[in-house]
């Protein structure tokens, strides 16, 4: 398997959580105390498999192998440590099948309902006992590390979404090795690997990190990450409405008027010069929350570990954001009798309070029309989106920003003015 995470990292991942794991925790469930045959599965992972998985050489045991076991909703890789965990498992499948063991020993008669009322009073206790259990132990690993990392790992509860991802190519949900090692990286404050010394758009005066990276706006890179993040979420709106109700690029002002009352765009310009002088949103939907309304999606994707959000928590950095999109675009929105919903959302996959809200409300709508239950269109949703955020923070850090016109030598005609000269007389 450490072999394998080598090349396919995400596919060893996924491997080892949902089908290994569940083979030694079946009989950690079954067999008291059988975590001491487990010693040298615990020692595989620790100095073998996770290493692999992130890429690196050292052991990395001492500083994250406490993180991994907890769940990825806590901010962990839900990679339980068996030789320690089977007491856990043991106690948990006792108390479930309470009733049932109690039936085999002879002290009661089994009865299906008794059954079930036992696994309902017994198990929501036990799993907020372990919530608890998970949420301090975040806190205790968290504070061993520098301050600088603690802000980016007290977030990771909120990130991580890729992590439970299916790899497939018809949900096109298949990361390269390079994609998941970096969107692991990242989550955990770590340097990627192979990483420039400087800059190739800003040149030699710019040191090139993680950081700089995600904010250099040289060579169109954060333009595309947009770009990538509003195309994923109109093929999501596009599951639910007609291509007729959703359009790209919704004027909300036009252009600004001067002083004398004329606009500043060019006197009898076309159209487009009009539209390129104008706030626009990036969505407009008909019909998203009320029937026979418009509705302004403006999409913001941001570096919470920027130099501007650095003071920040991480949770007040979207709000602030949403705060000035909805200031700035929600009266013009509201004089037109549409709804505006900014979708703020970090490169690490961290979304902002309305774009939660808009992604729960389309998981409805979806679940809806097709038929599905909430919950599984909220994770097909949640995986989309988290595969998009990953793929285009990824081409910021591996991406190219050299203009394509330093790229090449030949001649360039400006405005068509050579086509003449390829104009045949017959």
């Amino acid at each position: 398997m450490a072999r394998a995470s080598k090349k396919f990292p995400q596919t060893a991942y996924v491997a080892m959580k949902n089908s290994l794991q569940m083979e030694w925790q079946y009989v950690h469930r079954t067999v008291s105390d059988a975590g001491t045959f487990f010693d040298g599965v615990e020692e595989a992972l620790a100095s073998e498999f996770l290493p692999s998985l992130f890429g690196v050489d050292e052991d990395i045991t001492c500083k994250y192998r406490k993180l991994a076991e907890l769940r990825v909703r806590h901010g962990g890789l839900s990679l339980s440590n068996p030789a320690t965990n089977s007491k856990e498992c043991y106690k948990s499948s006792t108390l479930y099948c309470s009733h049932l063991l109690s039936t085999l020993r002879g002290r009661v008669q089994y009865s299906p309902v008794d059954n079930l009322e036992c696994q309902s009073e017994v198990m929501p206790e036990y799993w907020s006992r372990i919530e608890a259990a998970y949420k301090a132990k975040l806190k205790s690993e968290v504070d061993r590390f520098p301050q600088d990392t603690q802000r980016t790992l007290k977030r990771a509860n909120k990130t991580g979404r890729c992590l439970s991802v299916m790899p497939s190519h018809v949900g096109r949900t298949i990361l390269s090795s390079t994609e998941f090692r970096d969107a692991l990286i990242i989550r955990y404050a770590r340097v990627p690997s192979n990483l420039p010394t400087s800059c190739d758009g800003c040149g030699d005066s710019k040191k090139f990190d993680a950081n700089h990276a995600l904010d250099c706006k040289k060579g169109g890179s954060v333009t595309t990450r947009h770009g990538e993040v509003r195309d994923e979420l109109k093929d999501l709106l596009a599951h639910v409405f007609s291509p007729s109700r959703i359009r790209c690029k919704p004027m909300i002002n036009s252009a600004p008027m001067r002083a004398n009352g004329t606009k500043t765009h060019v006197p009898n310009a076309s159209y487009s010069s009009d539209f390129l002088n104008a706030d626009c949103g990036d969505l407009l939907i008909r019909g998203f929350w009320e029937g026979s309304t418009d509705t302004v999606i403006d999409v913001r994707v941001t570096n919470l570990d920027s130099k501007s959000y650095k003071n920040f928590p991480p949770k007040k950095a979207p709000e602030r954001q949403e705060k000035e999109k909805k200031k700035k675009y929600c009266k013009p929105c509201e004089n037109q009798r549409r709804h505006f919903t900014p979708f703020v959302v970090s490169t690490a996959g961290m979304f902002g309070f309305e774009a939660r809200d808009f992604l729960k409300r389309l998981a409805k709508l979806l679940a809806e029309k097709w038929e599905k239950p909430y919950s599984i269109l909220r994770g097909f949703i949640n995986a989309r989106m988290s595969i998009a955020l990953v793929r285009a923070t990824n081409r910021c850090i591996r991406g190219s920003r050299i203009p394509v016109s330093n790229m090449s030598n030949r001649f360039r005609w400006e405005g068509g003015a050579g086509l003449r000269l390829l104009k045949s007389d017959n």
